[in-house]
């Protein structure tokens, strides 16, 4: 789980995207992105 979310963050970063442009596309909120991206939520 801890391996989608580094590689979640690295595309997001990549794009040059931040958690609030990623929650807001993709209609999550920022902080369930970023507990993505830290290992600590399940998708």
């Amino acid at each position: 789980m801890q391996d989608f979310g580094l590689r979640l963050k690295e595309l997001r970063q990549r794009s040059n995207m931040s958690q609030d442009m990623l929650a807001s596309l993709s209609g999550l909120d920022r902080t369930y992105i970023g507990g993505v991206e830290r290992g600590e939520r399940n998708v």
